[in-house]
């Protein structure tokens, strides 16, 4: 069973990425689906720091979107 906070924490992580990934992006909604939100997106994050990797761009997207803001 999941927690309040743990839910929280899960949302507005699915709202970042939302923010940045495309609907039909398989290669995210399906790592989403296997490992949950929050992973992929730190996942992701980090991703921003390695230029060759597949995520940088989505990674350097994601460090300026606050999901606090994209709720209001």
């Amino acid at each position: 069973m999941s927690t309040p906070h743990a839910d929280v924490d899960d949302r507005l992580a699915r709202v970042k990425l939302s923010s940045v990934i495309e609907p039909r992006d398989l290669r995210v909604t399906g790592l989403v689906s296997e490992l949950g939100a929050g992973k992929v997106l730190d996942y992701l994050e980090a991703a921003g720091e390695v230029e060759n990797h597949w995520g940088f761009t989505i990674g350097h997207e994601l460090a300026h979107i606050d999901p606090g803001k994209v709720l209001k």
